[in-house]
C-alpha cells in the first residue's frame, strides 16, 4: 500500500462526503444517507483491494465488493487487516480509516431500513382501511387539529410534514413525508386540506395536487388561501374530475361576525354608519362584505375608512370594484386615526353604530379601539358596536 493510494482515498472520501451533504442536501435526509451508504461501499471496496490474496484483477474486485457487502451485517473476515504494514504512519491511518467505514456502514444500513419503517405502516394502515374515508392534512397545527376532531370516527386521518411526533387526542397517522409524496389507491375516497399557515405553499401544493388526481373523481381539495387571485388561478385550472373549495378565512371570520353581530345593531335613524379603522386584507374584506349586508329596505349605509394608505386602497377598488365607489356613500381619509383632522371627520358623524379595527398588532388594534370608545362616551350619547381584529387567541378571550 503506497502512501499516495491512501491520499488518494482520502481525498475521495472526503470530496463523496462534500458532495453528498452540501449538494444533495435539499434531496433530505433519506437520499443523503443512501449516498453516504453507497460511498461506504465503495471505500470499503476500495480499501480492501490490495489486501485481498488473488492473482487476477477481475476476481480481486469482484471479492473485494463481496466483502464490503458482508461488512453491512459485521460478518466481514477480518485476518485480512493483517496483511497491513505499520511500518510509516500510513499504515496505521489505513488500519484507522478502513475500520471507520466498518462501524460506519452498519449504522447507515439500519438509518436506511428505519427511514422505510415510517412508508411501510403508512402502507399497511391504508391497507387495512381501504374502504374508508381518508383525510390528509398538509401540516398539524392547530387549524388541522380542529377539522380532524370534527370529522366522522369511522375515517382515516393523516397528517403530514411532521417533524417530531407530538401526542395529540386524535386517532390519526403521523408521517414526515410531504403530502405530495404519498400514495394512495386509485379508487380510494380522498379528502385533502391544504391548510398551512404559508398560504402561497397551500396554492401551490394543490395544484400539484391537481395535476396527480385530476382523472381521479374521488378526490376533493379544501385549500386555505385568502388571497383574491387565488379563485382566478384555480378557476382557470384544468380540475379535471376533482373538486376543490378554496376556503378564504378572513371571508368566514367576517361572515360569522356580521352574523352574531347584525350592523343594524345600534342604528340611529334608519343608518348604519360604519368606520373602519385600517383597510388592509381585513379591512378591505370586512368593506366589501359589509356592503353587501348593509344593503336593507329603508335603512341609509355610509362608510368612513381610515388608513394611511386609503388613496391607493380607493385606486385599488376603483379598479377592482368600481360600482361600490359609484353606488355607496364611502369616504377614504388617508393619515392615521389620531390626527385632528381625522377625529374631526368622526365628530361629524354623529351616527356612527359599528366599527372595526385592524390596524397592524394586537396591542395596536386594542389601544386604538380603546381610545375611540373613550372618544365616542366622551362625545356622543351613543355607544357603537367596535370590533377589534386579534391573532392572538388569549387576548380574544380578555376582551
Amino acid at each position: 500500500m503506497t502512501e499516495s493510494f491512501i491520499i488518494c482515498l482520502i481525498v475521495l472520501f472526503v470530496a463523496i462526503v462534500i458532495y453528498c451533504l452540501f449538494f444533495r442536501m435539499k434531496k433530505g435526509l433519506k437520499t443523503n444517507i443512501v449516498y453516504a451508504f453507497i460511498t461506504c461501499l465503495i471505500e470499503i471496496s476500495i480499501l480492501v483491494y490490495p489486501l485481498l490474496k488473488y492473482d487476477n484483477s477481475y476476481t480481486r474486485a469482484f471479492a473485494s465488493f463481496i466483502y464490503s457487502t458482508k461488512c453491512i451485517s459485521l460478518s466481514q473476515n477480518l485476518d485480512i487487516l493483517a496483511n497491513i504494514s505499520f511500518e510509516t504512519i500510513f499504515g496505521y491511518l489505513y488500519f484507522g480509516l478502513i475500520n471507520f467505514f466498518f462501524i460506519v456502514l452498519p449504522c447507515l444500513t439500519a438509518g436506511i431500513i428505519a427511514s422505510y419503517v415510517d412508508k411501510f405502516v403508512i402502507f399497511i394502515k391504508l391497507r387495512l382501511s381501504k374502504n374508508k374515508k381518508i383525510y390528509v392534512f398538509s401540516e398539524l397545527n392547530d387549524k388541522s387539529l380542529m377539522v380532524a376532531k370534527n370529522l366522522e370516527k369511522e375515517c382515516v386521518i393523516i397528517f403530514t410534514n411532521i417533524d417530531e411526533k407530538k401526542d395529540i387526542n386524535v386517532k390519526s397517522i403521523k408521517t414526515n413525508k410531504n403530502v405530495l409524496d404519498l400514495k394512495f389507491n386509485s379508487k380510494s375516497n380522498i379528502t385533502f386540506y391544504m391548510i398551512s399557515k404559508d398560504e402561497e405553499r397551500n396554492l401551490n401544493e394543490a395544484l400539484e395536487l391537481i395535476n396527480k388526481y385530476k382523472d381521479n373523481n374521488k378526490i376533493k381539495i379544501y385549500v386555505v388561501n385568502s388571497n383574491q387571485t387565488t379563485s382566478t388561478i384555480l378557476d382557470s385550472t384544468d380540475k379535471g374530475k376533482i373538486t376543490v373549495e378554496i376556503i378564504n378565512e378572513n371571508e368566514r371570520i367576517i361572515f360569522n361576525l356580521l352574523d352574531n353581530k347584525p350592523l343594524f345593531l345600534n342604528a340611529i335613524n334608519k343608518t348604519i354608519s360604519i368606520l373602519i379603522v385600517g383597510c388592509g386584507n381585513i379591512g378591505k374584506e370586512f368593506l366589501c362584505d359589509a356592503i353587501w349586508c348593509g344593503i336593507m329596505p329603508g335603512y341609509q349605509l355610509k362608510i368612513i375608512v381610515v388608513d394611511l394608505n386609503a388613496d391607493i386602497i380607493k385606486e385599488q377598488l376603483d379598479i377592482e370594484n368600481p360600482e361600490l365607489l359609484s353606488n355607496y356613500d364611502i369616504t377614504f381619509i388617508d393619515g392615521n386615526i389620531k390626527p385632528k383632522k381625522v377625529i374631526k371627520k368622526i365628530k361629524e358623524e354623529k351616527n356612527i353604530n359599528y366599527v372595526l379595527v385592524s390596524i397592524g398588532s394586537d396591542d395596536t388594534n386594542i389601544d386604538t379601539a380603546i381610545m375611540l370608545r373613550k372618544l365616542f362616551i366622551r362625545e356622543f350619547d351613543n355607544e357603537p358596536i367596535i370590533n377589534i381584529y386579534t391573532k392572538n387567541k388569549y387576548k380574544q378571550d380578555q376582551i
